[in-house]
């Protein structure tokens, strides 16, 4: 996602009835001092998010600190 006009820093919580997204740390200063937004989901919605984690995992591979894998342009 490009970083102009907006920059998005989510953050996913989800358990089994209900879950959250949002863009909060948690920090004072990001609770307290920026301004951030969340929402708590339930229903369909939580569902989707376990549903696309699933399949995200799926298509994980396994790293190791000690042999990180190697990106060719990158770290």
């Amino acid at each position: 996602m490009p970083t102009k006009p907006i920059y998005l820093h989510g953050k996913t919580i989800c358990g089994q009835e209900s879950g959250f997204v949002g863009s909060e740390n948690v920090s004072y200063s990001s609770i307290m001092r920026n301004r951030e937004m969340g929402l708590i989901i339930h229903g369909q919605a939580l569902q989707e998010i376990h549903q696309q984690f699933a399949e995200d995992w799926g298509h994980s591979e396994l790293l190791s600190a000690w042999h990180p894998k190697h990106r060719s342009g990158g770290w």
